[in-house]
């Protein structure tokens, strides 16, 4: 039997228990905590992380058509024009029409995850519905809690022929610049190229001109990670072209009349041109009309492609894309079409991702 001094001790060890033990349980909760919070701390440091020369990821998907996405270390996602009507629709061009060969390839999370578009012209195999749609969907109020929290409405760059209706759209001129200081944790700079939508330049602009887009991204420490020139539909034209390329500055703050830039003799060296092809014309393939035959083709075919990649004379790439998609697109490729003549030429096809370390 113990005394009264042995049980008040007895209750003093037992509550000094009690305290240590509640205090482990309050460490270990805090503990949790702080592993939660490194945990976050740390996917967002490998999302924004300052890389090495080497160490950025990038990729190149081609979706069909013109439709492409180019993600930056698993977290920017850039996409260009959206055509995502289903195979076999039918578009009506007012002077033909053209049915799509092809379906569409995406993955519709990732598009819906794009922080910026960029729109080279209003043309219904480059904007439809479908695409529509998809940029609208993170301003849709009913779709919103498919969103994750803080997610941002994308960024949207257009040409002006683009009808398209949303508060973050910016209708870029031809020959203008665009800042973008912050993008997701990037700094992205944009040029407008002019597209000449035709072999003539009078005709382009019956046909309806078009933006290319010259686009470089760096890191939150404004150091570049890549610069890439989408080439929109056009043909390539070597005195229109190339000049922009050798002004003193690719993303002058004021842009006047590149004819007037001064120019170097070496070239701004870009990383990858994304290039549209397929020798269209405004017939398919079971017309050959008049107008056809007058206005010509109007984008790049096997030569342009070749002639682009020797004139601006890209560090890594030209993925070749815009073929096979629309009955319009009259010339096929196939994928050794450029093996034996500059290697740096990539014909893509719907679906198909491409990765690299830069």
């Amino acid at each position: 039997m113990l005394s009264s001094t042995e049980n008040n001790e007895e209750e003093i060890k037992e509550e000094e228990q009690a305290k240590i033990l509640v205090n482990n349980n309050d460490n270990q909760e805090l503990n949790q905590e702080e592993k939660e919070q490194l945990t976050t701390t740390k996917t967002t440091n490998e999302e924004f992380l300052i890389r090495e020369e080497g160490e950025n990821k990038i990729s190149f998907q081609s979706i069909g058509g013109a439709t492409h996405l180019i993600t930056i270390n698993n977290s920017l996602r850039i996409a260009c024009d959206p055509v995502l009507c289903p195979k076999n629709t039918i578009q009506n061009y007012g002077f033909f029409k053209s049915k799509r060969l092809q379906e569409p390839i995406y993955n519709k999370e990732e598009l819906q995850k794009v922080n910026l578009w960029l729109l080279t012209h209003g043309h219904e195999d480059h904007l439809d519905k479908f695409g529509m749609d998809m940029i609208n969907y993170q301003s849709n109020k009913n779709q919103q809690n498919n969103y994750q929290q803080n997610n941002e409405q994308p960024i949207i760059i257009a040409h002006k022929s683009c009808k398209i209706k949303n508060q973050k759209v910016i209708f870029l001129e031809t020959d203008t610049c665009h800042f973008i200081e912050n993008c997701n944790g990037f700094q992205i700079k944009i040029r407008a190229i002019p597209a000449i939508h035709s072999t003539n330049v009078m005709l382009g602009k019956l046909i309806g001109n078009a933006n290319g887009y010259l686009v470089q991204v760096n890191n939150n420490l404004k150091k570049p990670i890549c610069t890439f020139y989408i080439t929109g539909d056009s043909v390539f034209n070597k005195e229109i072209t190339v000049p922009y390329f050798q002004t003193q500055s690719l993303f002058p703050t004021i842009v006047n009349n590149h004819n007037n830039n001064k120019t170097n003799q070496e070239f701004n060296k870009i990383d990858f041109i994304i290039a549209n092809a397929g020798g269209a014309h405004v017939n398919n393939s079971n017309s050959n009309t008049l107008l056809s035959k007058f206005i010509g083709r109007i984008t790049n075919n096997k030569n342009d492609i070749i002639e682009l990649t020797r004139e601006l004379n890209p560090i890594r790439n030209t993925f070749v894309i815009h073929h096979g998609t629309f009955e319009h697109y009259l010339e096929k490729l196939e994928r050794n079409d450029f093996e034996k003549i500059d290697e740096r030429i990539q014909v893509v096809f719907p679906g198909e991702v491409i990765e690299w370390l830069a």
